[in-house]
């Protein structure tokens, strides 16, 4: 699936996190396509949780907020992060991609008064 020029929407991304939480298609799914969803929900367990979003570091060093809010407002949420987004790199549809060097006090500190910034 390719995003059009303004990207995924809430609704869509939010299915695709759906899905790999474990809900399945309202669809019949062949033998093939039931192989092909158990292992892309493996491979992506570690970008989603049921209770919220996830800010996780990749076998590369990226590190990226999965927030699975579709296009606009990962970009609002990327203007508002400021210099905890990494300003060398693209937000995408399901994630912002944070300093590679980002700690955890570094991110309280940076996101305490975020919603005033909106």
């Amino acid at each position: 699936m390719t995003p059009g020029l303004a990207g995924y929407g809430f609704e869509i991304t939010r299915a695709m996190r759906e899905v790999l939480l474990g809900a399945d298609p309202p669809v019949t799914l062949t033998p093939r396509a039931v192989e092909a969803l158990a292992s892309v929900r493996e491979e992506g367990r570690g970008v989603v949780h049921p209770r919220g979003t996830v800010i996780a570091r990749a076998s590369g060093g990226d590190v990226r907020w999965w927030t699975w809010a579709g296009f606009r407002a990962t970009a609002v949420l990327a203007a508002t992060l400021g210099g905890l987004a990494d300003p060398l790199q693209r937000f995408d549809d399901r994630y912002v991609r944070l300093q590679d060097d980002l700690t955890p006090q570094a991110w309280r500190d940076g996101t305490a008064d975020a919603a005033s910034r909106l």
